[in-house]
């Protein structure tokens, strides 16, 4: 709840939507993207999480959304894409004007680091490889550019091209994905695609996801040249982060793209959960002079 909050109140105020009319909102969904419950012992509580997180996050903050529009991911790390794809769906068809997508996630309790320990997931000093747990939250705005354009909003990038996949033998039980499902994700992502300067990844130190990403990496190379593109891994830094990581990489992205700091070109966003879900993204600098029916993240 607190990193949950601490993230969305941050987008309204670096938006300046903290005093919007209620009717801004009407038409908006805030998509919330979690972990399933690492400690099956204590699986009811994907269920309390379902039924209360959002709609506390959401009064906490003062966003009067809908309930039926308040939607909850249990996709892990991929839960961010998997949501933008679905908002960026539902913005299309006309159901929706815009979405706030959130991911949270803490892989530092007591319990969790247990359950990792027991797994052999954690880096130690007994074990050179696995991951360092970290926890984590971001949050972003889309909608359309017409839209944006109108209220002035503080654009930060476009976005485009939003691919989702499953992993037939996810690393949850017991496969090892050799990057088939992410390679096709990424190809279909960048067939709009010129030139890929920047890439924000999901590698967090185990082999299991090493070996997925080099096998796409093997896969794609006859199709998309990525030799040339800076390969940025946020769990480098922040540890994992879980289902946080993928909303991470986005904002990091939309972030450096309005700076100007990224390689020319487009950023790649890819994640892929422990259940299977693999899912990419592109993102774009966004130019004023040329219209574009993108979605805008800001």
């Amino acid at each position: 709840m607190r990193l949950s909050t601490h993230a969305l109140a941050d987008l309204l105020w670096y938006s300046g939507l903290q005093q919007a009319e209620q009717g801004f909102w009407r038409n908006t969904a805030l998509y919330m993207g979690l972990s399933p419950t690492r400690d099956e012992s204590i699986d009811f509580y994907d269920d309390l999480l379902e039924e209360q997180l959002v709609e506390e996050a959401a009064r906490h903050v003062g966003l009067p959304i809908a309930a039926k529009d308040r939607v909850t991911f249990f996709q892990g790390h991929a839960s961010a894409l998997v949501a933008l794809h679905q908002a960026a769906s539902a913005i299309q068809q006309g159901h929706l004007e815009r979405a706030i997508i959130c991911g949270v996630d803490s892989l530092v309790g007591p319990d969790e680091l247990q359950v990792l320990y027991e797994q052999e997931r954690l880096k130690t000093p007994a074990r050179s490889r696995g991951l360092m747990a970290g926890e984590a939250s971001a949050a972003f705005l889309v909608e359309p550019l017409s839209l944006a354009l109108r209220r002035q909003a503080p654009l930060q990038c476009l976005v485009g091209a939003i691919e989702v996949g499953q992993e037939p033998r996810p690393r949850a039980e017991g496969g090892l994905p050799m990057g088939l499902e992410l390679s096709k994700v990424i190809d279909r992502s960048l067939r709009s695609s010129s030139r890929v300067g920047t890439l924000y990844g999901d590698l967090n130190g185990e082999d299991s996801r090493a070996s997925e990403w080099g096998g796409a990496r093997v896969r794609l190379q006859s199709r998309h040249d990525l030799s040339g593109a800076v390969e940025l891994w946020p769990a480098t830094s922040l540890g994992d982060t879980g289902a946080a990581s993928g909303a991470l990489s986005v904002v990091a992205a939309a972030r450096s793209l309005s700076r100007g700091h990224t390689a020319p070109g487009e950023v790649l966003v890819w994640s892929s959960a422990d259940s299977g879900e693999v899912a990419s993204a592109l993102l774009r600098r966004h130019e004023p002079s040329r219209m574009s029916s993108s979605l805008p993240k800001h």
